[in-house]
């Protein structure tokens, strides 16, 4: 699913910027009460992958 989306980027996130995407991921399943192998658990996590490497693009 996240492929479709990184597909031309070739950003790498460091230790700390997938610590970040981790913990927020994390805190947004439970919040929502999303499960993590869910289509929606998907969804979220390549949205927050996608978002992180976009600050990072810009950094």
């Amino acid at each position: 699913m996240i492929s479709r989306y990184l597909s031309d980027r070739n950003i790498a996130l460091d230790s700390v910027d997938l610590d970040i995407c981790q913990r927020a991921f994390e805190a947004i399943l439970l919040k929502r009460n999303i499960a993590r192998e869910s289509e929606e658990g998907e969804q979220l996590a390549a949205m927050i992958i996608v978002s992180s490497i976009t600050r990072s693009a810009r950094r």
